[in-house]
């Protein structure tokens, strides 16, 4: 039970510092994180995916390094 209490305290600690770094709203995905840990990580990715878009444009080449 300790280990799982410290998986979720993890990934909401881990969603925290990432959602900051994409400009995404910090404090939602760490709430979000505490409550369903690591099955909050497809809706992280295309929450992040989206932001990028929206912030780039739809039409224009990203590329990542």
């Amino acid at each position: 039970m300790f280990y799982i209490i410290l998986l979720f305290l993890t990934c909401s600690l881990y969603f925290y510092v990432e959602s900051f770094k994409s400009a995404l709203s910090a404090r939602q995905w760490g709430a979000l994180g505490i409550l369903l840990g690591p099955m909050a990580i497809p809706m992280f990715m295309m929450a992040q995916h989206v932001a990028m878009r929206k912030a780039s444009g739809y039409n224009n080449l990203i590329l990542k390094a």
